[in-house]
């Protein structure tokens, strides 16, 4: 047996739980509810944005990862991630200056209609992907 105390447990509802799945394709109200700064597995910064649908409860939380250029990026790789960074903090409503990367959790509760996209991962599961808008 175990010493540990079951008595507070509240599983009432359990058997009605499912998982959440990607949303079809289209516009949706995104809001951000984790901004971290972390390194990529090959040592790089890159910004890893939580996002989840206020008006769609059955759709799957979007885990989205902004890559960083760094020193050794090439420079048409380097212009693409520009774009994309821009693109999307721009859409939030965010400052995309050098002290926003040192502190970014000012995107979190920052909400936008984004296209959503939807891409299967490498297990073949429908994912949602965060589109931001081209720059006017």
């Amino acid at each position: 047996m175990s010493d540990v105390d079951l008595s507070n447990l509240k599983l009432d509802g359990i058997e009605d739980i499912e998982e959440q799945k990607a949303l079809p394709a289209g516009q949706y109200l995104v809001r951000i509810t984790d901004a971290v700064m972390m390194n990529s597995k090959a040592g790089n910064p890159m910004l890893r944005l939580i996002a989840e649908f206020p008006d769609e409860p059955s759709g799957a939380d979007i885990w989205h990862y902004l890559n960083m250029p760094v020193t050794d990026t090439e420079e048409s790789q380097r212009l693409i991630r520009l774009k994309e960074i821009k693109r999307m903090l721009v859409a939030f409503g965010c400052d995309y200056g050098p002290d926003f990367f040192a502190d970014p959790t000012p995107l979190i509760g920052q909400e936008c209609e984004l296209y959503i996209s939807v891409e299967q991962d490498q297990n073949g599961t429908d994912r949602n992907r965060l589109n931001a808008p081209p720059l006017k």
